[in-house]
């Protein structure tokens, strides 16, 4: 249980306290472990970090000591965000691009699209979840609101409630229902941007997530590394086959030039110019200025 003093959370949550609601976010305790060894051994798996409750908070007041009206509480898998967003870039990978786990900065732009509306919770599939350390929550996350068993209220509630960590502040509540339900109408929640990040500081964020994931790769580099790869056999050797190809000589000269100036007037070493280099080489407004 969350205590209403123990400090200022991100925008999506409010303390928990009371009766299981819907949103409510549950550690992997022993309790919850052991009930998921009984009902549902695959949602053991590692990854699924966290459970969130789907069932409307209305059937799950429990009034004057008696059980709830539901039957059983619907539970979601929660896993990190990476996840779901390999799902949406292996939709812009062929055969090659997944193996060498690469991807066209053509279709950056596309997944981009898709994390602004995971994170801002306009995706219907998903409830995105910003980390709060406090409560466990360690990683930006996703509940998969297709990943969903059903738990008996009457037996188990009371392990529910002990593993709650987190709970929905009372509008995320609604546009979860809303999610869940497949309602019509947007429920106008707070979104990252203006509110919270300036529209840089957003694109900053998607971008240093989507660069820990894959490799963005320009179309016409790729496009020479799958040639090439089709007279390779051995798939081990097309992640070497990728790198070996470099970019158009154009764009080479642009980031040499860029990363010599860097070496002449800071103290950078080689490893720290490196990576400027491999980020300035994934850069979309670059590649589309050198083309």
């Amino acid at each position: 249980m969350i205590d209403a003093a123990h400090g200022q959370y991100h925008f999506t949550y409010a303390p928990a306290d009371g009766d299981l609601q819907q949103g409510d976010v549950l550690s992997r305790t022993d309790g919850l472990n052991a009930l998921l060894e009984q009902v549902h051994r695959h949602y053991l798996k590692p990854d699924y970090t966290h459970f969130m409750i789907t069932t409307q908070s209305c059937d799950l007041v429990r009034r004057d000591g008696c059980a709830c009206k539901t039957r059983y509480v619907a539970i979601a898998a929660v896993r990190p965000l990476s996840v779901a967003v390999e799902r949406e870039i292996a939709r812009h990978q062929d055969d090659f691009d997944a193996h060498v786990h690469a991807c066209s900065t053509q279709r950056r732009e596309k997944v981009i699209q898709f994390m602004e509306r995971v994170l801002n919770n306009n995706e219907s599939e998903y409830f995105y979840l910003e980390p709060e350390a406090t409560a466990g929550l360690v990683e930006c996350s996703c509940a998969f609101l297709r990943l969903s068993i059903a738990i008996r209220a009457h037996e188990h509630y009371d392990v529910l409630r002990d593993a709650r960590c987190l709970s929905l502040s009372d509008v995320f509540q609604a546009k979860l229902g809303w999610l869940i339900g497949h309602m019509y109408s947007r429920i106008g929640t707070r979104e990252w941007v203006p509110e919270t990040l300036a529209p840089e500081a957003f694109k900053t964020k998607i971008d240093a997530i989507l660069d820990e994931i894959v490799t963005w790769v320009e179309p016409e580099r790729l496009k020479s590394a799958r040639k090439a790869a089709t007279q390779e056999a051995n798939r081990n050797k097309w992640s070497e086959i990728l790198a070996s190809v470099t970019p158009s000589k154009k764009k080479q000269q642009v980031l040499d030039a860029v990363v010599d100036v860097i070496r002449k007037q800071e103290s950078w070493d080689e490893s720290r110019l490196n990576a400027l280099r491999v980020r300035l080489n994934n850069d979309t407004t670059i590649a589309s200025l050198v083309k």
